[in-house]
């Protein structure tokens, strides 16, 4: 800038530039946030699916997930779906339910018995989520199996 040019211009000029810096170092900072809250979420839906592949046998509470990965069950529920389509719950029943057709077609065990091995409690909502995933009851499921029809899982 020479004496004959006009400050203010030089200033709108050099205001402009900053006002362009922090727009980049704000966008910059942004990303890096995404960044390390995409490893962040990662990381604990990681952590969720083994802990859940590990104790699927086992009734799952999805506070005792949010606890091992040390967030709020809400905040937990909102992630997990947001990257798997699905709620926790939906998923491990799921699992649960393709352990069941598993033990179903290739044991004697009884329904009741099938229910409590994959980690189902109540009976009757085994029976629910069985014939929600598969389209059929348990033992119609078994009866079609016996009769030489093979099924794919749910998962």
């Amino acid at each position: 800038m020479d004496k004959n040019s006009n400050p203010l211009k030089g200033l709108g000029q050099f205001l402009i530039f900053f006002s362009k810096l922090e727009k980049y170092l704000d966008n910059e900072k942004i990303k890096r946030f995404s960044d390390k809250r995409f490893v962040r979420q990662n990381e604990i839906l990681q952590s969720a699916f083994s802990y859940i592949h590990n104790h699927v046998n086992e009734v799952i509470e999805i506070s005792e997930i949010a606890k091992k990965c040390f967030i709020t069950q809400s905040h937990f529920c909102r992630i997990f779906k947001e990257f798997t389509g699905e709620t926790p719950i939906n998923y491990i029943n799921k699992l649960k339910i393709n352990k069941a057709i598993t033990l179903l077609t290739s044991t004697n065990l009884s329904i009741t018995q099938i229910a409590s091995s994959v980690g189902f409690d109540d009976n009757s909502y085994f029976c629910r989520c069985f014939k929600k995933h598969t389209g059929l009851s348990a033992s119609a499921y078994l009866n079609k199996h016996k009769q030489g029809k093979t099924f794919l899982t749910t998962l």
